[in-house]
């Protein structure tokens, strides 16, 4: 094989990671009025106090092929959503317009009604293009009051949009590195555990708090995963636990620690604003002490 061969062999099949690495980044100011939460993949916002409840959802760019404009008018881009929030139906003509959004070649906003088996749930989707690909902000709300008394926030929120390229992650320095391995092992605390009611036809969401064990387990590359009771592994044996799997399976309790200075810091969920704990740097073999509460590291067999 000739060296241009060779060569030319060699990027494309690097092509799609560069591509990928190459995504453009939607930003924005993730503290958003109103709202709770960030975490979780796409990042999902909870309106707080409020019934029936609005959500917003933030998907990252993904790659899109064809006509930008046409697509989103055709099919509001519905397949680029979470399937447990696509539309079935529109109870009515979506009302699409054009928005600004620093840095993006192009940008829609839908603002539509679901035919939600029968029920209309109102619901603003925007589209934000840049480079070839696609960013979604999907918001999502039960009735005609809550989308309006909700807006606030969101329109804030899209006020601090705009379109970046990702930032290279910061290599941990030797220390930090050293820091991972130390820390590496099962702490153990007491916290109340919510339990569901046992009787049968109990009214949903019953059931009582009570004294349990709460784990945290971290790894010596700086993974991290929550629960209660103890982890679950192949005979019982810690060192063979699957974080990858923890991730895919349960999100909302796995995550990455690093240290800074003297504080260990725990972030679970991933998504733009993920969940935050933090610990004291213990000493060797020493406790963290998260949210007021002590774990202790175990000896593993």
């Amino acid at each position: 094989m000739s060296l241009v061969r060779a060569v030319c062999a060699l990027l494309l099949c690097l092509s799609p990671v560069a591509a990928l690495a190459q995504l453009p980044v939607l930003k924005f100011n993730p503290k958003i009025p109103g709202y709770e939460g960030g975490s979780g993949d796409p990042s999902t916002w909870v309106a707080e106090n409020t019934y029936p409840g609005a959500i917003l959802y933030v998907y990252p760019f993904r790659v899109l092929s064809g006509d930008f404009a046409g697509q989103f008018r055709r099919t509001l881009l519905r397949d680029l959503v979470s399937k447990d929030v696509q539309e079935a139906g529109l109870a009515q003509p979506a009302s699409i317009e054009p928005l600004q959004i620093s840095g993006a070649d192009a940008a829609l906003a839908a603002r539509f009604v679901e035919d939600y088996w029968g029920t209309p749930r109102h619901r603003l989707r925007i589209a934000v293009l840049a480079r070839g690909a696609v960013a979604i902000v999907d918001y999502v709300s039960h009735d005609a009051d809550s989308f309006q008394r909700n807006l606030y926030g969101v329109s804030e929120m899209v006020k601090t949009m705009s379109v970046g390229a990702q930032q290279a992650a910061t290599p941990q320095t030797a220390p930090q590195l050293a820091a991972l391995k130390s820390l590496a092992g099962l702490y153990l605390g007491s916290a109340l555990q919510f339990v569901p009611s046992p009787v049968l036809g109990a009214t949903p969401g019953a059931g009582s708090w009570m004294p349990g064990t709460r784990f945290y387990l971290l790894s010596p590359d700086g993974k991290v995963y929550r629960g209660y009771g103890l982890p679950k592994t192949p005979d019982a044996d810690i060192s063979r636990f699957d974080f990858e799997k923890a991730r895919l399976e349960d999100p909302y309790n796995s995550g990455v620690f690093i240290v800074e200075g003297r504080r260990v810091i725990l972030r679970f969920g991933g998504g733009v604003a993920p969940e935050e704990q933090t610990s004291g740097v213990p000493r060797a073999g020493g406790p963290l002490e998260i949210n007021g509460t002590t774990y202790k590291l175990q000896p593993l067999k």
